[in-house]
């Protein structure tokens, strides 16, 4: 009973100080992203020299093996693993349930640490978060200091988006950022499959609007799918009406008219029935292959000949097809009007905010973040400043130094100059690490990866929302151990 009251009091109030420690004789265990909280005592847990991950079921499996894995990779131990069974001194448990510690959030797990590590969690993502807390801390030393940590995430996504509609990234790649994200608990993977250099997805209906360098459906179910395993969903990303360069270069009768002799090759024609035709075909096609909640049908940066109520009538309808798939739309804020427009937007519509006004600019300032609440819109936090990094000689303007972005931002404030109050922000899906390719010969894929190591590791810490280290200790620790093992 004195143990669950202390940990009851620590989780419904007690403060933890700046540097996420409980006092200054027993720090808190360094994890990216940190612990939300910690109390110490207890035995300490060593891992055994022939240790075994006993898990208590088969929804468990590949978490453990995978622990396993890292844990030989780490240490050079081989750790077996079984399902059932009691665990030994020296063991790892993983538990699905709830036990006296845990708290009723999603996505949470405990770790109470002694002579055997328990990692317990109510769903198959906690335990994957709990394993991956497991993995950092043994890789830091084989012995632990005993105690038990309750940890959960602020927000429910935590994710990348990939901008494979101006660069093509091998599936190699992709892999290699999904177990990146598993590593720091992130969960959303958004792929932008259609922009200005290519359209990046095999179609059977169109196949004149695939690009040379694509990705077969097989390759999308396969990547879907590697993803699920580490508890990531994948959201496809298709952009109409604006940035279908790629897709009109095959069907330019339907583009919209030049204005002023400039061409307006990336812009389709919402006047014409074909259009429609066209952009029906892609959606039918591609939605059913991709099995998540959610699908991005864009509307952002819609040409100066936009109306408001053309523009509204357009996510309206493409809406509708996207129900029709039981998934749930999401676009980009710009695409909403705050003046001008008789046509309002469906109910239930995701908001991504990236910017704090319309474009095109006669649309109007657009909704702020919580006028698009109170229109009755869940939201989430894609603002340009600080989660996009893009490449050429953008990147000058639009990338912020990860440092600014964890010493002056969380995801309840937006590039509009709003701060969410923690009513509205209730309603803040999270935050991604948004990654353009400007100028897609600007790096090579190594180049890539590199680059967006800190920011990833940023943006786990402030979307999982805990106690943070000082800047120089969470690069030093993510130096040392901000990556997965090999």
């Amino acid at each position: 009973m004195v143990r669950l009251l202390t940990v009851l009091l620590v989780v419904v109030g007690a403060h933890a100080t700046q540097d996420n420690r409980v006092d200054a004789e027993t720090p808190t265990p360094p994890v990216i992203p940190a612990l939300q909280q910690w109390v110490p005592g207890g035995a300490e847990f060593t891992l055994g020299p022939t240790p075994r991950i006993v898990y208590s079921d088969g929804a468990l499996e590949a978490t453990s093996v995978r622990l396993a894995q890292g844990l030989r990779a780490a240490t050079g131990r081989v750790v077996a693993t079984t399902v059932g069974g009691v665990a030994r001194t020296g063991d790892i448990e993983i538990v699905l349930g709830a036990d006296e510690w845990s708290v009723p959030r999603a996505e949470s797990y405990t770790a109470t640490i002694g002579v055997t590590l328990v990692l317990r969690a109510a769903t198959p993502a906690g335990a994957q978060h709990a394993a991956q807390t497991a993995l950092q801390l043994l890789r830091q030393s084989t012995s632990v200091a005993g105690g038990t940590a309750v940890d959960w995430p602020t927000y429910r996504e935590r994710g990348l988006l990939l901008d494979l509609g101006r660069k093509y990234l091998s599936v190699a790649f992709i892999e290699a950022q999904i177990r990146r994200m598993a590593y720091l608990k992130m969960n959303f993977l958004q792929l932008h499959l259609s922009d200005y250099f290519g359209f990046r997805l095999q179609s059977d209906v169109h196949p004149e609007i695939t690009s040379p360098e694509h990705y077969s459906k097989h390759e999308i179910r396969h990547l879907i799918a590697y993803a699920a395993s580490y508890n990531i969903e994948v959201v496809g990303d298709i952009d109409f009406p604006g940035h279908m360069h790629a897709i009109l270069a095959a069907h330019p009768e339907l583009k919209a008219a030049p204005i002023g002799g400039v061409p307006q090759d990336g812009t389709i024609d919402l006047t014409n029935p074909r259009s429609y035709d066209l952009m029906r075909d892609i959606l039918e096609e591609f939605l059913p292959l991709f099995p998540g909640k959610y699908w991005n049908v864009g509307g952002d940066e819609y040409g100066p000949s936009a109306s408001a109520d053309m523009l509204h009538k357009f996510i309206n309808w493409a809406d509708d097809i996207v129900r029709a798939h039981g998934k749930t739309t999401r676009i980009w804020n710009d695409s909403m009007a705050r003046d001008g427009s008789t046509v309002p937007i469906n109910d239930g519509i995701i908001v991504e905010v990236w910017t704090g006004g319309s474009i095109p600019p006669q649309l109007g300032n657009g909704l702020r973040p919580a006028e698009l609440i109170a229109a009755g819109h869940t939201i989430k936090n894609s603002s340009f400043h600080p989660t996009y990094r893009t490449s050429g000689a953008l990147a000058l303007v639009v990338n912020v130094p990860p440092v600014l972005t964890y010493a002056t931002w969380d995801p309840s404030m937006f590039v509009t100059g709003d701060r969410l109050s923690p009513q509205d922000n209730a309603h803040n899906l999270g935050a991604n690490v948004n990654v353009w390719f400007d100028d897609p010969t600007a790096e090579t894929e190594q180049q890539v990866g590199a680059g967006i190591g800190e920011l990833l590791r940023v943006m786990a810490q402030k979307t999982w929302g805990s106690p943070e280290l000082p800047y120089e200790e969470f690069v030093r620790f993510g130096a040392e151990y901000g990556e997965p093992v090999p």
